[in-house]
This record gives structure tokens, C-alpha cells and sequence, in this order.
């Protein structure tokens, strides 16, 4: 179709194939839907939508506070101290961007990310 379309994004389907997939081929869906979920708060703005064929569940996500919203998901249980604390940062085209919110346990969640990939270590 050439001209302007009504509607934007990519639509992806992944049907995975037995034979590189060895062990299995029945993904979690809570393991991709919380994947898909931690990449939209960390593309502020962007929607994505997935769709299990095989049970018909769906979700959509879209947080334009983007990690900012992401710090107000996972402490939505806590007894948070004060507001969310958030930088946005560009210099020599790189872009930096923190979040955090003080709650009053003892122990902490530090949870980093470099091009959207989690940074574990």
C-alpha cells in the first residue's frame, strides 16, 4: 500500500521452531508479559500491545512517565517516604535518565538498565 496510513508501529509474531527451540516451545507468558511491560516504562511514550493467541489474553501497556512510572509500579506496596526523585539528562548526545523513591524497610531494590537491557550485576 502506498500513501499515508491511519495507523503506525510494527506488528512482530514469533511462532518458535522445535528445532532450535530444544527444550521447549511453550513460553511463559508472565515471563514475556512482565519483559514487555519493563520495556514500556523504559520507552516513555511507546504502546505495546501483546496478544496470546493461544488463550486469547491480552494487554496493553503505555506509561508516558515513563521510568518515573516505573519507580510508582514497584512500590506500589511500599510505605513510600516523600516523592519520586527523577533526572532526564542529554549531553554529547547521550541521554541519562534516574528514578528513585526512599520507602521505610530496611532493604533496597536497585534495578539499572543500559539501552533498555537489565543490568544485573
Amino acid at each position: 500500500m502506498i500513501g499515508k496510513s491511519s495507523t503506525t508501529g510494527s506488528v512482530i509474531k514469533f511462532w518458535p521452531d522445535a528445532e532450535i527451540f530444544k527444550t521447549t516451545t511453550d513460553f511463559s507468558y508472565k515471563t514475556v508479559l512482565d519483559r514487555l511491560r519493563q520495556q514500556a516504562y523504559l520507552t516513555k511514550g511507546i504502546t505495546i500491545i501483546i496478544i496470546d493467541e493461544r488463550k486469547n489474553e491480552r494487554y496493553k501497556f503505555h506509561f508516558e512517565g515513563g521510568i518515573k512510572s516505573y519507580v510508582n509500579f514497584l512500590n506500589k506496596t511500599e510505605d513510600t517516604i516523600g516523592d519520586i526523585f527523577y533526572v532526564e539528562k542529554e549531553k554529547n548526545d547521550i541521554v541519562v535518565e534516574a528514578a528513585f523513591q526512599f520507602n521505610k524497610e530496611f532493604s533496597n531494590t536497585i534495578i539499572s538498565f543500559v539501552n533498555n537491557i537489565h543490568t544485573p550485576e
